[in-house]
């Protein structure tokens, strides 16, 4: 329904006001990235961010308030995770590295993700 009307010379106009009222919350938080692609030693990973979805998003749904982090096991060195989820650097040696990452939406709800990276030496 309309709050107000006015009258223009565009004709008339209604004015609503919408009761979408932050936080935002859907379904339950999840990791959405399941698995790490293989990544090439002295190149940025293959899998450049970590996603999440549902929750609480915060105050924005464009935005969402997740907060990502290493809370088991390591990165292969040269590789860092920002909090946002995602990856920079590059891999400065080849092997097979396990870690945890957890994601925490702005209600302070934690989800957690195992993941095996493999980073291969150049020409492999």
């Amino acid at each position: 329904s309309c709050d107000s009307w006015a009258t223009g010379p565009g004709g008339v106009t209604c004015t609503a006001t919408m009761a979408a009222i932050p936080p935002y919350t859907s379904y339950p938080l999840a990791i959405v990235t399941r698995t790490m692609y293989q990544s090439t030693e002295g190149s940025p990973l293959t899998t450049g961010q970590i996603v999440a979805a549902g929750g609480d998003v915060g105050t924005s749904l464009k935005h969402p308030s997740y907060h990502f982090s290493l809370s088991q096991g390591a990165l292969p060195k040269g590789i860092n995770l920002h909090k946002s989820g995602e990856f920079a650097g590059a891999a400065r040696s080849a092997g097979t590295f396990s870690f945890t990452i957890t994601v925490t939406d702005a209600a302070g709800n934690r989800v957690s993700q195992a993941y095996s990276l493999v980073v291969v030496a150049p020409g492999t």
